[in-house]
């Protein structure tokens, strides 16, 4: 069995599903509260083979997702205008975030199509940058404890203009 999780997959505007309905070992799953923009509502769905859709549905407790997750579940994709606008909106914010953040000398910024980016900040020099910026109120992921990664590796939020603007800010702040 292989679940491919996607929960940021729609911000990619040229990603297109993988046809999972006819096999049977592969469970595709999707968060809606990424590109919606709700993370306290905990709302998604899965796509994958009938039989296995089936199987799945047999073991979900009944009345596990609230009325109000229903009613949005059921009418969030149908906005393609507030969806375009997002995935614009988020795309134009995290090009101007990567843009400033790869300025700053010695910290590496990673392709991505999400709404967030991964770092890698100036050796020795992690640990300073991640106290001084909680120390502002700003919140990092530290990516440490990641397959393959090391704790100069970071990943931040692609937020409102103006807390992407502190967030730089407070890097230049303690990196130059």
């Amino acid at each position: 069995m292989f679940l491919l999780d996607e929960s940021f997959a729609e911000f990619d505007e040229t990603y297109r599903y993988p046809d999972a309905t006819s096999l049977h070992n592969l469970l595709i799953a999707r968060s809606m509260t990424k590109l919606f923009t709700v993370p306290g509502l905990r709302v998604g769905y899965a796509h994958g083979h009938p039989d296995l859709i089936r199987t799945i549905r047999h073991g979900i407790p009944p009345w596990s997702v609230n009325a109000f997750a229903q009613a949005f579940a059921g009418r969030a994709y149908a906005d393609s205008a507030y969806i375009n606008h997002t995935r614009r909106t988020i795309r134009a914010d995290r090009e101007g975030l990567s843009r400033r953040i790869k300025q700053l000398p010695g910290t590496h910024v990673f392709p991505t199509q999400a709404n967030f980016l991964l770092l890698r900040l100036p050796s020795k020099l992690e640990d300073l940058v991640r106290r001084l910026l909680e120390q502002e109120g700003i919140a990092v992921r530290d990516c440490g404890n990641f397959d393959g990664l090391d704790p100069s590796y970071i990943r931040v939020a692609v937020k409102r203009r103006g807390d992407n603007e502190r967030l730089c800010d407070a890097l230049e702040r303690h990196l130059l």
